[in-house]
């Protein structure tokens, strides 16, 4: 039973082999070649021939045009980017020598308030005055801090955890204040310390323990990634019609799940280049897939989904601004047809206004069989 059965086998494998033999002959008039190139589509009366078991062979697909519920579409380019105040750019606040005890790098997290750096700077008499008035209050707010997170501290069980957090960093940056003072007066210098003005992640740092800088010198830059914004294109005659839609959804070139974004803001001024006008989409971005500077495809669902005739848009081949797709019409008949397509996708299938029927079937992979005969 076991001969019987590898006989057949043996047979079968005969069979194919001989059928790619026999189709790369015609096609390549008795060439050699070797791979899956023998197993290539030919002219044919009425169409192009591939045999069925070159179609199997070789993983051709199809999919039948057909009524699909969906939505009209606008598809467009965009980018990621900061918030308006999810962004700081730090410069020093006068001239001196950076005093750190830390270097940042980039993708390093910080806190709202934490200090960044202090800059040292040469006293005069008339600063000394008031550099004593400033130690003074910052005397006050070292005991109003220290008081504070005391009382929270002993409050664990009632206070939330991030009360007492940012309680620790205004007590800790009072003390670090109140020691820079202390230490300008002693030395004959001021030390102003920098504080992040914002909670996120360090995207630049340009600056080393003991050097000198100057207020024009752009030391560190800070970008919040928890919510961004994406910043997409719009053609101007979209415009109206992309504005009537409140969300859009995004896709991540970098493969991330699409998530929903909230249209929150527009440009004012057409780009004189590419014609187009700044839409900004809101997106919640805790889960940090998205990535600033980043490119994205940006989907605005313009109304309710309709039902139409559609195609997969894996089926789609495009060559000098023509859509085509490769029709199978027999089981080992193909043709080209070209198409025009409408306006209602969903990322997956695309409306067909004109160019075959519903339920005709499409090819939807190894398009390289037939490209060769596009018109």
């Amino acid at each position: 039973m076991i001969n019987f059965i590898r006989k057949i086998i043996f047979i079968i494998v005969i069979a194919v082999v001989s059928t790619f033999t026999a189709i790369g002959l015609l096609a390549h008039g008795g060439e050699d070649h070797s791979g899956a190139s023998a197993a290539k589509s030919i002219p044919a009366e009425g169409g192009i021939a591939l045999a069925k078991e070159s179609q199997f062979a070789l993983g051709v697909h199809t999919d039948i045009a057909s009524e699909r519920l969906l939505p009209n579409t606008l598809v467009t380019s965009g980018f990621i980017i900061p918030t308006p105040s999810g962004k700081a750019e730090i410069y020093p606040p006068v001239s001196g020598k950076i005093v750190a005890s830390h270097t940042f790098t980039a993708g390093e997290t910080v806190k709202k308030g934490q200090i960044l750096f202090s800059v040292q700077q040469i006293i005069s008499g008339t600063e000394r005055l008031a550099l004593e008035q400033d130690l003074t209050s910052a005397r006050k707010e070292f005991d109003e801090a220290s008081k504070d997170l005391a009382r929270k501290e002993s409050l664990q069980e009632i206070v939330a955890k991030k009360e007492i957090e940012l309680a620790k960093i205004r007590e800790t940056a009072a003390r670090e204040h109140l020691n820079n003072i202390k230490n300008g007066l002693v030395g004959g210098t001021k030390v102003l310390s920098v504080y992040s003005p914002i909670g996120g992640t360090v995207s630049f740092s340009d600056f080393v323990n003991g050097e000198y800088t100057d207020v024009s010198k752009k030391t560190m830059e800070i970008v919040t990634i928890s919510t961004v914004w994406v910043k997409a294109q719009i053609y101007e005659n979209d415009i109206q019609r992309a504005q009537t839609a409140k969300t859009a959804t995004i896709a991540a070139q970098t493969g991330a799940l699409p998530i929903l974004g909230k249209l929150v803001s527009k440009g004012e001024v057409i780009d004189p280049q590419s014609r187009t006008l700044s839409f900004f989409y809101e997106v919640d971005n805790s889960a940090g897939e998205l990535k600033i500077n980043g490119s994205a495809t940006v989907l605005i669902d313009m109304n309710e989904p309709q039902s139409v005739i559609s195609i997969p848009q894996s089926s789609i081949l495009s060559q000098n601004g023509r859509s085509f797709v490769i029709v199978h019409r027999s089981p080992e008949k193909f043709e080209v047809s070209e198409i025009v397509l409408g306006l209602h996708k969903d990322g997956q299938y695309t409306e067909l206004v004109k160019g075959i029927s519903s339920g005709d079937r499409v090819v939807t992979n190894n398009h390289i069989l037939f490209k060769q005969y596009l018109p």
